[in-house]
């Protein structure tokens, strides 16, 4: 026996010789630790046990230590150990992570084997009491929105950025209107302002001045959690959703130069319905045009948008009628546009023919055309023509006179000599008074014959 014991000692001298350490301080190479002691019992929160050794420690064994968790059925793990270095300091640890769902001490037991031999030691670990409700926090953002369909107001479920769930990860929304909306919303990692945090979040739009409750749910550990907050939803005057506005007012009513009409809607604006404006021009036959609305962006400020060009040949005021549909609610805004005159610059006269006969009523097309350069004279500009004889003299008559210019910029007249014997030259003169209130003429020469 003495034998035995002798070989034995002999044995474990010369093993823990080898790893710097004597029998009697086997018990001495591990040495446990715990963080976040009394962490809450939510089945989220978790409380680290550390089996610590010398930096230099080793082992021919599997390099393993096996923590065992006296719950109600005791969970046994085994875990790597591992070189680390905090604070500069090096050493060798395996550790375990440990969440519970009740508020108790749980008693853990560290084992590894050294040489064969078995070291064990044992902590307690405690949890806290939690009050579930604590997990889930509900805030409202944009409260008060507008009722008109289009603003929404936001509802978020904010838990802790290390909050995990077994379940499906997802909260259950409930919007209380009439009929009741349920929408499921997944819960996602979000960075605010430096801060991290776990969040899921609901958008709601509502039609009528009114308050709205909303209830989030979300199942942990087979516990349902359930929060809720009322939202609120002011009245509003529809009309103040689409703003109309005018460039180029003033434009030359010369059919080429236009001005735009422009309904905006605030950059988050969307309707159930084509996502259009109807437009109504009302020239003396009203012109119908549908636009899309656009999202645009001027001055680094967005905006949504429909406009129309119009282009016109007459001048002075147009209304221009713009509707939208929201929510089966029709939204009609009205401008007024205008057109300035668009003078002449250049007066042509011409004729069907050149000779016109004396003392018949034969008649024949006498023209006078005002031009420009950029699209035509304005509608109904004035010119007047006649004829002259040499002297001076006018004859001639025309058959209902014309002074005024059609959409092309022309006067056509009848002109016969009736009953007027006079036989040679004549002169068909046309004027006009141009922008610079200037008399301007043009003549051209035909000739009476029997």
């Amino acid at each position: 026996m003495k034998y035995i014991s002798l070989v034995l000692f002999i044995v474990l001298f010369s093993c823990n010789n080898e790893n710097e350490f004597s029998p009697e301080n086997l018990d001495k190479i591990l040495s446990l630790s715990i963080e976040n002691d009394g962490a809450l019992a939510n089945g989220i929160e978790e409380v680290r046990v550390v089996a610590e050794f010398p930096n230099d420690f080793t082992t021919e064994d599997d390099k393993k230590v096996e923590f065992e968790v006296f719950k109600k059925s005791i969970e046994t793990i085994k875990q790597d150990i591992e070189l680390v270095q905090e604070n500069s300091v090096q050493r060798r640890q395996a550790s375990i992570l440990i969440t519970h769902n009740e508020a108790d001490s749980l008693r853990v037991k560290a084992t590894i084997s050294v040489n064969d031999i078995l070291i064990s030691k044992d902590v307690y670990v405690h949890f806290s009491e939690v009050n579930l409700d604590d997990i889930m926090q509900l805030s409202i953002e944009n409260d008060n929105a507008l009722a008109n369909g289009i603003e929404e107001v936001k509802v978020i479920a904010a838990f802790p950025d290390d909050f995990t769930t077994e379940e499906d990860g997802k909260v259950k929304f409930e919007v209380f209107k009439n009929p009741s909306e349920t929408i499921e919303q997944d819960i996602e990692l979000v960075q605010e302002n430096g801060v991290q945090r776990r969040q899921a979040s609901l958008l709601i739009k509502h039609n009528e001045a009114d308050s709205l409750r909303v209830k989030a749910t979300i199942s942990v550990n087979d516990i349902l959690i359930s929060k809720e907050v009322y939202v609120h939803f002011s009245e509003v005057n529809l009309d103040d959703i689409m703003q109309l506005s005018i460039e180029n007012d003033n434009a030359l009513a010369n059919g080429v130069e236009d001005i735009r009409v422009i309904a905006s809607f605030p950059d988050d604006f969307t309707t159930e319905q084509d996502g259009k404006v109807d437009f109504q021009v009302f020239k003396n036959t009203p012109e119908n045009s549908a636009q899309d609305i656009q999202l645009v962006q001027e001055n680094g400020i967005l905006s949504r948008q429909a406009s129309i060009e119009i282009k016109h040949n007459k001048e002075g005021s147009l209304r221009v009628k713009a509707t939208i549909s929201v929510n089966e609610i029709l939204i009609t805004k009205e401008v007024n546009i205008n057109f300035s005159k668009a003078y002449f610059e250049t007066i042509n006269v011409s004729s069907s023919t050149l000779k016109v006969q004396a003392n018949l009523f034969n008649e024949i097309d006498i023209f006078t055309k005002l031009l420009r350069d950029s699209g035509t004279v304005s509608l109904n500009s004035k010119a007047e023509t006649v004829v002259k004889d040499t002297l001076g003299e006018v004859r001639g008559v025309f058959n209902n006179y014309q002074n005024k210019t059609d959409s092309e910029g022309k006067i056509t007249n009848k002109f016969t000599l009736g009953n007027d014997d006079y036989v040679g030259k004549l002169f068909v003169i046309g004027t006009s008074i141009d922008e610079m209130n200037e008399i301007k003429s043009d003549t051209l020469t035909i000739y009476s014959q029997n």
